[in-house]
């Protein structure tokens, strides 16, 4: 008779430890079933515990007992059991820390909210019959259950959503769309029609600020009476009880993984799963695809879809190069002629400038010292009369002379979006205004990093102009060419879903040679031909799996010897394999994070299975970090 359950406790445990072993009373013994959450002892505590499965044998000799049933919390679906221990297993997370990842904080008091569902009247969104009839093509077919959207017209893209989740509310299935971004997931749920609105929950991280409303939120989901659920990452754990369609939108945001904290996990692969696992069918939107996701959708056979190509443009390429041979200057004379032109059509003007601050940063022209931050040894930037750290918020007061050599040539370099503005103020006779929480959208000329632009601010803007994104061009990692583009890519195809008859894109650049760059006229394909090809020379993604480890600590001297001990030992472990290779140990690009140094070093599998890459895992000590798939290896 199994009268021993196998819990996972929820509580954040060190990865080797899995579940333990409980004694089930007599009085719970026909009452307990897998999946089902119970009270159980714990040290000095009572902790809630999932029952993962039942054995008649433990190898302890002493077990305690079960307490009780748990009194609040519904039992987990049977795919949340399957997807917990494929998490714990892939992403080398402990079941308990897996456990309290997927589950909300209950509230000390539970109480239901009968107030009624917030609905604002349905912002307007463009339809389209030739949209309606893919969205009900998708939904009938039995065949294609793994979709690519892509290209994609920005006017069709919500009315295409809503009308996939009125399909999947008659069906009475569930459907989940994931933004990477809160403003994106607000913005698309006031797009919805009433009905619709109704019968959807917005499911992101507001939600944590009241424990009731989150608890709440998530049973109604797990009881099938939430049919919509619109979210950020946060919601691929919701548990639905009836899923009929996922969509992740922006697919190629790195928004959509969970990179700065534990556990380290990728959104799309954690959806892919799911589908595997329910026979949901999954929509992969995005404007410029990962490669990744390109070359798997190829070898799993993804239907590809598309709701129309972008609206072309008169768009041109400017090399910066050639500006210098004028007399260097960020402002072209084209692009300055472009702005000019276009006001006097009385259209906006929006410039990125992918730099804050004034000046990029700050140098003594004797010694060559560079003022650095303290907590992230990156430059500091020149804003107004301080120094800025816009990585951590470091603020400290124009220095007068070289702290070095005492000299008195300290110099302003590179750019920032300031500098663009007070330029720009020399020259044309207009105001202009940088987007922030506080800028003038009346403004005709405005200014931005590129970063969350409210799709709107596009409907009167006339010519897109990129005037420094050099920054993003000659990071030395696998990852930055594809960021580029997507990110040029994603602010073009907002621009051209304007529909005005006269507009222009201008991107002036160092590197025109890039391919980021001179992927942009010849589309996707020649791009994605052109990635691939250096990521099988190098080895990078989709050619194998990477995992960075990293180790922090507040002395550089001992997270340096951590790190070559640790390569050392792997080194040995791996002998003679091809299929596993590991990096020299190197420090961080930003040597501190949260003022604690970092090494890390970078594991190439090829060909791997899950097991040998756990068997390997197992030697790394649980205070390194553990990141599969990392967006960067900066």
């Amino acid at each position: 008779m199994n009268n021993i359950a196998r819990i996972i406790p929820c509580k954040k445990l060190p990865r080797t430890m899995g579940y333990f072993d409980y004694l089930i009373p007599t009085r719970l013994i026909d009452k307990i079933k897998s999946g089902d959450f119970v009270y159980i002892p714990f040290k000095n505590q009572i902790l809630s515990g999932l029952v993962s499965s039942f054995t008649d044998k433990s190898e302890f000799s002493a077990i305690k007992e079960v307490s009780d049933l748990h009194n609040t919390l519904s039992p987990f679906l049977p795919y949340q059991l399957d997807l917990l221990n494929w998490f714990s297993e892939y992403y080398h997370y402990s079941l308990g820390s897996t456990l309290k990842l997927f589950l909300m904080e209950l509230p000390k008091k539970t109480a239901k909210l009968d107030e009624p569902v917030s609905v604002s009247s349905p912002a307007a969104i463009v339809s389209n019959k030739n949209v309606e009839k893919i969205a009900e093509q998708i939904m009938c077919s039995n065949k294609d259950k793994k979709f690519l959207l892509f290209p994609l017209k920005q006017a069709f893209k919500s009315f295409f959503f809503a009308k996939l989740a009125d399909l999947c509310s008659q069906d009475k299935k569930q459907i989940l769309i994931i933004f990477p971004q809160v403003h994106k997931a607000q913005e698309f749920f006031k797009t919805l029609p009433l009905p619709l609105q109704t019968q959807a929950c917005l499911f992101t991280s507001t939600l944590r600020t009241s424990k009731n409303r989150y608890f709440e939120t998530w049973r109604k989901i797990r009881e099938n009476k939430i049919n919509i659920i619109i979210g950020t990452r946060m919601a691929i754990f919701a548990p639905m009880s009836k899923p009929g369609l996922i969509i992740i939108d922006d697919a190629h945001s790195d928004d959509l993984r969970q990179w700065d904290q534990n556990p380290r996990y990728d959104t799309i692969c954690v959806s892919r799963k799911i589908q595997e696992l329910t026979g949901c069918k999954l929509i992969l939107s995005s404007i410029a695809p990962r490669p990744e996701d390109a070359f798997l959708a190829k070898k799993e056979n993804y239907h590809l879809i598309s709701l129309g190509s972008s609206s072309k443009q008169n768009f041109k390429i400017v090399d910066l190069n050639d500006e210098r041979k004028k007399g260097f200057t960020y402002l072209s004379e084209e692009l300055i002629s472009s702005i000019k032109q276009t006001l006097e059509r009385k259209k906006k003007v929006l410039l990125i400038v992918n730099k804050k601050g004034d000046f990029g940063y700050l140098a003594c022209n004797d010694c060559h010292y560079e003022a650095t931050c303290d907590n992230c040894h990156l430059p500091l930037s020149v804003a107004d009369k301080n120094l800025v750290c816009y990585r951590c918020g470091l603020k400290l007061p124009m220095l007068l002379s070289c702290p070095d050599c005492h000299g008195q040539t300290l110099k302003k370099f590179g750019i920032g979006i300031n500098q663009i503005k007070n330029e720009l103020n020399k020259i044309i006779d207009q105001k202009i205004s940088i987007l922030d929480e506080n800028s003038d959208l009346t403004a005709p000329i405005l200014l931005s990093t590129g970063q969350n632009i409210d799709r709107h601010i596009f409907d009167q803007v006339g010519l897109l102009g990129f005037v420094y994104v050099d920054s993003l061009a000659y990071l030395s990692d696998f990852n930055s060419s594809f960021r580029l583009y997507s990110f040029l890519t994603e602010l073009m195809n907002l621009f051209s879903s304007n529909n005005q008859a006269e507009r222009s894109v201008i991107v002036q650049t160092c590197f025109p040679q890039n391919i980021a760059f001179s992927s942009l006229n010849e589309g996707y394909d020649k791009f994605y031909q052109q990635e691939l090809a250096e990521r099988k020379a190098f080895g990078y993604p989709p050619l194998s799996v990477l995992i960075k480890l990293f180790f922090e600590h507040h002395d550089l001297k001992v997270c340096r010897d951590e790190a070559l001990n640790l390569h050392d030992k792997l080194c040995a472990l791996l002998g003679r394999r091809t299929d596993i290779t590991v990096t020299d140990p190197y420090p961080c690009h930003t040597r501190k994070v949260r003022n604690r140094f970092r090494y890390q070093l970078v594991l190439f599998l090829r060909d791997c299975s899950i097991e040998k890459e756990n068997d390997l895992l197992t030697k790394v000590p649980e205070y390194w970090t553990i990141d599969k798939n990392p967006h960067s290896l900066l």
